[in-house]
């Protein structure tokens, strides 16, 4: 009975030990299980079951870095992942599962230190500026303003200074520098002015847009400069252009449009005049004396004689306002009468060498130099030359004042083509004057000879 105890003992231990063999089986991983993945095989043959997991784990990483220069930050994480197998199959089969994740972050972090900044460099604020002074965000001196050298319009009208990185405030260095201008700006005294259209007053080209500075004018390159005909050379070319440059009115039409006060081309000379003709000064007109019933042309083509052409006979000492500029108020004839004819003339200046020319002559009256018709006319009977009249003896027509009883016209009669004229003498202490006279003096009358146009 012992015997078959024992005995019964061991084929239950040998029953439990094949019992466990068969649901162990042989594979490795059984007894060490890694992988939390699930395998299911119903298939009656050995397999092979391999499994790879790759993780990617993505990890942030803050850095505070005060400092410049790189920092790595390098992390590895290293996953291990368990796989659970679960196989029904009575076969035995082989699964191999690899599961290795490496994550490796790798942040490269590159900060610029924001102090201190030297000048010229970048800022947000004076705090950041060694100097303690941020401008146009470029770090310079304190009280400046601060520039870069590709900025120029940073500091107009004048440039930036690259050495200190701040705005010039003159341009003397010591002199005048017009490198330290913007362009089209110059130097002048220390200080940036714009450059200078033509006609404007200049000393140096630099001044001018147009390069060219003369006579202290700007005007075109090439040319000569002017502000007025005295500017200009005689006798080639005598007359300032409206371009402010020296021109011949023979070349184009530019005297009476753009010169008033001397509309008539003399085209010899090239230059404008006020007059050539006794008719110019006659011409109506809104400038005296060009409106002037008594207009005469001088030698010098000037005009003199004027009269108020509403009221031709009035007495000029009457208003002292009433000649114009450059004319002076005289008595230009005087036969004695008690009353003596006052007329506005023209200033003129003594020349040794100046003789009288068609019935003027400059000579001295009331104490002033003026160009006065001859002695024995007034402008008014001057004026007066070829007209009609009535008949010998009829000079008061020819007069300045009919009632007044001045002599200072005659009435002549010349021939039967041209009848009855207005004239005046012409002989000075016995001797006739032919300068005296627009052609010249009848010696047989001592008066001016009339010619029919």
């Amino acid at each position: 009975m012992g015997n078959l105890i024992t005995l019964t003992k061991w084929v239950w231990l040998g029953v439990a030990v094949f019992t466990a063999g068969c649901f162990l089986g042989s594979n490795p991983d059984e007894l060490a299980p890694s992988d939390g993945g699930s395998d299911s095989d119903t298939s009656s043959a050995s397999d092979t079951d391999t499994d790879t997991d790759t993780d990617t784990d993505t990890d942030t990483d803050t850095d505070s870095d005060s400092d410049t220069g790189t920092d790595t930050d390098t992390d590895t994480d290293t996953d291990t992942d368990s796989d659970t197998d679960t196989d029904t199959d009575t076969d035995s089969d082989t699964d191999t599962d690899t599961d290795t994740d490496t994550d490796t972050d790798t942040d490269t972090d590159t900060e610029t230190d924001t102090g201190p900044i030297p000048n010229g460099g970048t800022c947000g604020g004076d705090e950041q500026c060694e100097s303690g002074h941020c401008d146009n965000d470029i770090c310079c001196n304190p009280g400046k303003t601060c520039c870069k050298a590709d900025e120029q319009d940073q500091c107009s009208p004048y440039v930036c200074d690259t050495v200190n990185f701040h705005c010039n405030s003159t341009c003397a260095n010591p002199d005048d520098n017009d490198a330290l201008c913007v362009a089209d700006y110059h130097c002048d005294e220390g200080f940036c002015y714009e450059d200078l259209v033509d006609g404007n007053t200049c000393n140096e080209p630099s001044d001018c847009q147009s390069g060219h500075c003369q006579n202290e004018v700007c005007c075109e390159q090439g040319k000569t400069c002017c502000a007025s005909k005295n500017d200009c050379p005689e006798p080639e070319v005598s007359i300032c252009s409206q371009d402010h440059y020296c021109k011949s009115c023979s070349e184009e039409d530019i005297c009476a449009p753009q010169y008033p006060s001397t509309p008539v081309c003399d085209e010899g000379p090239g230059i404008c005049v006020e007059c050539l003709t006794h008719a110019d000064c006659r011409a109506s007109g809104a400038i005296p004396p060009f409106d002037s019933p008594l207009g005469a042309c001088t030698p010098d083509k000037t005009c003199t004689c004027w009269a108020d052409p509403s009221e031709p006979t009035l007495n000029c000492s009457e208003s002292e306002d009433y000649c114009p500029l450059e004319f002076v108020c005289v008595v230009d004839f005087n036969n004695g009468s008690p009353n003596p004819h006052v007329a506005c003339l023209r200033k003129c200046e003594v020349q040794a060498t100046q003789a009288p020319s068609d019935g003027l002559e400059c000579v001295e009256k009331d104490g002033n130099h003026v160009w006065s018709p001859i002695p024995t006319a007034s402008c008014f009977s001057f004026k007066r030359f070829g007209e009609e009249c009535p008949d010998t003896g009829a000079d008061s027509a020819c007069s300045v004042d009919d009632a007044g009883g001045f002599q200072d016209g005659i009435c002549h009669y010349f021939d039967s083509n041209i009848g009855y004229r207005c004239t005046y003498e012409c002989f000075y202490q016995g001797n006739p004057q032919d300068a005296w006279c627009p052609g010249v003096c009848l010696e047989n009358y001592s008066v001016c000879n009339y010619l029919a146009p």
